[in-house]
């Protein structure tokens, strides 16, 4: 024994004659508690856009599932498992906010980028903070990211009015379709938004024009001052287009 003789002494008695064995063991609690057996240089890092919480048990979770499974779920070749991520995250809701965005603006896969977008959109109003990405993302480089950009902006609700507004500038027709239906969609309605509808009328592209007609037409009585306006000071093109409306909403539109 390195405690000497078996006797009936205490341990601490038994340290007393090893001087060197109860310094080892000291040194070896203290190296336990403090986590120091880690090599140098081995510090621990979270790779980038992964959610790691302070505490692992306070991640958001959702059908049994936490935040970050259902992220990297949201990635999955299969559409079906695409789709259920896409719901527990739209579960989740404003937890999952900061992440969505973050792959929104980083992610290389093209579809992994819509997927976020789209998921955006499904949070609605709580994805207000992703407001700037879902901006950038209206100029991506693919049309299906965009698209699903738009959209979400159109559910977010009125805070991304001047984004779709900007939007109906774009060069691509579909971009500027987009931008409409999105506004056409927003509740409630603004003037803000109708006045960009109003512009719309007089887009160089027949399907632009046509979408923004339909969307001013779906507010209603509400509209006609709007319309009047784009008669009054809008190209030929616009103010044409904003008769046709008027006349369709019939005896509202009389005056």
């Amino acid at each position: 024994s390195p405690f000497g003789s078996v006797t009936k002494t205490s341990f601490c008695d038994r340290l007393q004659y090893t001087p060197v064995a109860a310094w080892h063991l000291v040194l070896l609690v203290v190296v336990m508690l403090s986590g120091c057996d880690r090599p140098p240089g081995k510090s621990v890092e979270s790779p980038p856009g992964s959610f790691h919480p302070a505490d692992e048990r306070e991640e958001p979770m959702s059908r049994g599932k936490t935040l970050s499974q259902w992220m990297e779920q949201l990635g999955a070749e299969e559409l079906e498992d695409c789709e259920a991520a896409q719901d527990a995250l739209a579960e989740i809701g404003e937890a999952a906010v900061p992440i969505l965005a973050e792959t929104l603006s980083g992610a290389e896969r093209i579809r992994l980028r819509s997927l976020a977008a789209d998921t955006l959109g499904q949070i609605g109003p709580g994805a207000l903070p992703a407001l700037e990405q879902l901006g950038d993302a209206l100029d991506d480089k693919d049309c299906s990211v965009r698209c699903h950009a738009i959209g979400a902006l159109g559910k977010i609700g009125p805070r991304a009015v001047p984004l779709l507004k900007e939007a109906l500038a774009a060069d691509h027709p579909h971009t500027r379709a987009g931008a409409v239906v999105a506004l056409g969609e927003m509740r409630p309605a603004t003037d803000a938004a109708m006045s960009g509808l109003a512009k719309s009328l007089g887009d160089a592209d027949a399907k632009v024009r046509s979408s923004g007609a339909a969307a001013l037409l779906g507010f209603g009585p509400n509209v006609v001052p709007t319309l009047a306006g784009a008669i009054r000071d809008g190209d030929q093109r616009a103010r044409g287009a904003a008769d046709a409306v008027l006349k369709k909403l019939g005896p509202d539109a009389l005056d």
